[in-house]
């Protein structure tokens, strides 16, 4: 998950990171958001899409079975 508006972490690092996890055959999923910056935590950010980041968490890791 990462919000491409980050001005102190480009979201390459993330691609990278997500393709790294894949080329080594484990599950992984990647969430891009235009709108969040950088360190939206908990909280959220003014009703921005990238507040649903909990919600996503939750769903791949029952999908996964991690318990």
């Amino acid at each position: 998950m990462h919000a491409t508006d980050d001005k102190d972490v480009p979201v390459i690092h993330s691609l990278r990171y997500f393709n790294s996890i894949r080329d080594k055959g484990h599950h992984a999923e990647a969430h891009f958001f235009d709108k969040g910056g950088h360190g939206f935590g908990v909280s959220g950010k003014n009703g921005y899409p990238i507040e649903k980041w909990q919600s996503l968490l939750l769903e791949w890791l029952a999908e996964h079975k991690f318990h």
